[in-house]
Order: C-alpha cells, then structure tokens, then sequence
C-alpha cells in the first residue's frame, strides 16, 4: 500500500537521484526507510481497524445492524469470534521493552 504522502517522498528522492544531488547509497537509504515507513503506518492502519472491529463486536445489541460485526452477538458469529480472538492475540502481543514476560493488562 503506497500512501499520498509516501508517493509523493518517493518522487522528490528518485528526483534527487536522478538530478545527482544525492549519492547511490543514499538514494538506497532513503528508499528502505520509505519502505519501513509505509510498512509501519500500514501496520497501524490494521491495528486501528481491529480495534473499530472489535468496538462493533463490544456494542453488539440483539437488533440487527448496517455493520454485520455490531449485530447482536451471534448473529454473525464466526466473523465476530475471530475479532475476538484478533484483539486477544494483540493484547497479548506487547512486551515490556527490555523484559521478557508479556504486558498485564
């Protein structure tokens, strides 16, 4: 996934390059950090939409809704359980930087 902003940096260093203002490893360099930029904000952006997700699933109400996730819990149940179990492993993912055991929340 290439975002605006992202395409847009690419252009002005493959410009840079090509006009010789910056070097072949600094052309290299600029490129790979572009790439861990866009793979962290597209990381963030599935973080962000599970957590929406698992909003719906929360909020469910018996009353069936637009959103199939914020139907009454059941309704939709496999979708739902996944969401579910979606946030668990995220919420069991995070360490404390320097230690080994997992947070509490």
């Amino acid at each position: 996934m290439t975002f605006l902003f992202g395409r847009h940096r690419l252009d002005s260093i493959v410009d840079k390059f090509s006009s010789g203002k910056i070097s072949k490893e600094e052309f290299d360099s600029l490129v790979a950090n572009q790439k861990k930029d866009e793979e962290e904000c597209a990381a963030k952006a599935k973080i962000i939409e599970l957590m929406n997700d698992w909003s719906d699933v929360m909020n469910s109400n018996p009353m069936c809704h637009t959103k199939t996730l914020a139907c009454g819990f059941g309704v939709h149940k496999e979708e739902q359980e996944h969401t579910l179990s979606m946030m668990e492993k995220l919420f069991e993912g995070p360490t404390v930087q320097g230690k080994v055991s997992h947070l509490h929340l």
